[in-house]
């Protein structure tokens, strides 16, 4: 089960190289003050090259990359095997789309080196969170439609937001902040069950414990 998560790093991995991509060779990335090197996260993005630049078609490897995740969950379901992300987007109603986002979340909080290559691509390693914008470029590339889609998946009356799965942070009394400026994280509690981990929310340690299903018997 846990390949599952692996594979969806990858995927994420190849949406960071074409936006990094992009924003370099349009000039509009300058790394010069950054404290992560251009080689390190060349390294990271499977680049030879200790500066940045194309190797591969990004987006051929994106479409394929994402079939075969596709592919490889659809097997593994008819043959039984539990993958969390499936049956967590199952419970939950989300579409395609809103586990897409919840994916591009989580990345960030399992993979040091992926939080690495947000603020990378961000430019600035002041700002600890991905933004609506951010995240909305990402994965709607060079598509206005499905960038205003996401943008709507993570507004406050979205279902992710509703719902908990996603954290919009509240800007400061005094500071004003546009809907692609505010910052978004996936909850903590459903980083941990993608992955495995069904510890009782702390939020309610105090008052309830938690019980495997054979026990209650």
């Amino acid at each position: 089960p846990i390949e599952h998560p692996r594979m969806e790093l990858q995927w994420v991995r190849r949406l960071l190289a074409r936006l990094i991509y992009a924003r370099y060779s349009s000039g509009s990335l300058d790394t010069a003050g950054l404290s992560v090197p251009d080689r390190e996260i060349a390294e990271y993005l499977g680049w030879t090259r200790t500066e940045i630049g194309p190797l591969l078609p990004l987006e051929d490897s994106i479409d394929v990359a994402r079939t075969l995740i596709d592919r490889s969950v659809e097997l593994s379901l008819q043959a039984g095997v539990e993958l969390r992300m499936p049956v967590f987007a199952h419970t939950w109603k989300l579409s395609e789309l809103e586990l897409r986002i919840l994916v591009v979340l989580a990345a960030r909080e399992l993979d040091p080196r992926c939080a690495r290559a947000f603020c990378y691509a961000w430019n600035d390693f002041k700002r600890r969170l991905p933004t609506v914008g951010f995240v909305s470029e990402l994965l709607g590339w060079q598509s206005q439609d499905a960038f205003d889609e996401i943008v709507r998946s993570l507004l406050p009356s979205s279902v992710l937001v509703r719902s908990g799965l996603v954290v919009l942070s509240d800007p400061e009394p005094d500071q004003e902040l546009s809907v692609l400026d505010r910052p978004v994280q996936i909850a903590q509690r459903v980083v941990l069950h993608l992955i495995g981990v069904d510890d009782l929310d702390e939020r309610l340690a105090g008052v309830c414990t938690l019980v495997s299903p054979t026990a209650a018997e």
